[in-house]
This record gives C-alpha cells, sequence and structure tokens, in this order.
C-alpha cells in the first residue's frame, strides 16, 4: 500500500504536466503530442522505478529509512565471505543486506528480517 501510495501521484503529476504542457505547446505538427507523450511516459517509468527502489530501502514493519550502515566482511577474502554493506532497522525489525562490487555471486539485495 505504501508503494502505491507513493506510486499514484508521482505518476498522476506527471501526466496531468503532460497535459499542460500539451496544451501549452500550441504546435500543429504531429510530432509535438507524440515527444510530449514519450517524455512523460519516460517520465513515468522513471518515477516508478525510483518509488519501487525507495520501497526496497525501508523497513517494511515501520516504513522508516534504514540508515545504520554496517560494513561486513573483507575486501582481502571475498571467497570465505560475503563482501558488503548490511543496513539496520533503527528499530531492530530486521536488516537488509547489500553486496559489495568485488562479490558479485552472493545475490542481489535480501531483506532479513526477524
Amino acid at each position: 500500500m505504501f508503494f502505491f501510495a507513493k506510486a499514484l501521484p508521482l505518476v498522476t503529476g506527471v501526466f496531468l504536466a503532460a497535459v499542460t504542457w500539451l496544451g501549452s505547446l500550441g504546435s500543429g505538427t504531429a510530432t509535438g503530442p507524440f515527444f510530449v507523450y514519450w517524455c512523460s511516459g519516460v517520465a513515468a517509468a522513471l518515477g516508478l522505478w525510483w518509488a519501487w527502489r525507495d520501497q526496497h530501502l525501508r523497513c517494511h514493519t515501520c516504513l522508516a529509512r534504514i540508515t545504520l550502515a554496517v560494513q561486513v566482511g573483507t575486501h582481502g577474502a571475498p571467497l570465505l565471505e560475503g563482501v558488503g554493506d548490511e543496513l539496520l532497522c533503527e528499530y531492530g525489525h530486521g536488516s537488509l543486506w547489500v553486496p559489495g562490487a568485488p562479490s558479485p555471486a552472493f545475490g542481489p539485495e535480501v531483506w532479513r528480517g526477524e
């Protein structure tokens, strides 16, 4: 629900701005509306991507941004242990594992709840 509450006004605002831009454009060419709708579609897709990405950086229980970062592992021994950051919820609900650059074999981000 938090994702939809954030994404719906964002996409609505993008398309309302596109309609306003289209009304103020006033050009008689056919490429004007196509360009406006194409730009608004790209802006809406980027907005949805940002909302989805922001959703994964928040605690699933309290929806607070996970800010306490802890460096896990060492870059000298990436095969023995995972290297990356573990972001912790301030209220102790869980952690988010973000793998580091030298060892992408450990997989994508993993939410570890309690």
